[in-house]
């Protein structure tokens, strides 16, 4: 054993004896061995490593399974009636549901369409989840999003439903 190895355990000694004392026992956690492995294990001769595999595919995102909520300051930005400019009217609500239609009385008791919604940094997700404009659930929709005061912007990044897209691209006013 040389200089360094030396020091090096005597130096892990010292911390688990003080890391002991801070704990205010005196039970080992680790046991320390003399021996120090000095090459990587290796296989014998008749075991072959397995080749690697293939990358998995990345998970299908379902409805069911979105579980993210947004950040609280977040959702009460979101939260509520807005109007756009697109001539439809959007609710989003805190457990990050929403309603979607274009007739303001029937918005929020009977909308057309009505999905789920998150946010991650400025960015806006949407996904449909009932309707009979509805968009396949496995098409969600971005938009980069920005709130002033009582207007929510609402721009495309990406969406395959156009449907969607021109239902909730725009500028939204805030609702009393």
């Amino acid at each position: 054993m040389n200089i360094m190895q030396k020091t090096l355990r005597l130096i892990i000694i010292l911390f688990f004896i003080l890391l002991m004392e801070a704990c205010n026992t005196s039970t080992p956690i680790f046991t320390l061995t003399s021996t120090v492995p000095t090459s990587p294990p290796t296989l014998p001769a008749s075991e072959t490593p397995n080749p690697p595999s293939a990358t998995p595919a990345p998970p299908t995102i379902t409805p069911t399974q979105f579980t993210l909520t947004p950040d609280p300051a977040l959702l009460a930005g979101f939260e509520g009636l807005w109007e756009g400019s697109n001539g439809s009217y959007y609710v989003f609500y805190l457990d990050g549901t929403w309603h979607w239609h274009e007739i303001l009385e029937k918005v929020e008791n009977s909308p057309e369409n009505t999905g789920k919604w998150w946010v991650q940094g400025d960015v806006f997700y949407i996904v449909d989840l009932t309707g009979p404009g509805k968009c396949p659930e496995n098409q969600i929709g971005s938009y980069k999003a920005s709130i002033q005061d009582t207007t929510l912007k609402l721009i495309l990044v990406s969406d395959k439903c156009n449907v969607r897209v021109k239902q909730t691209t725009g500028i939204y006013k805030h609702l009393p």
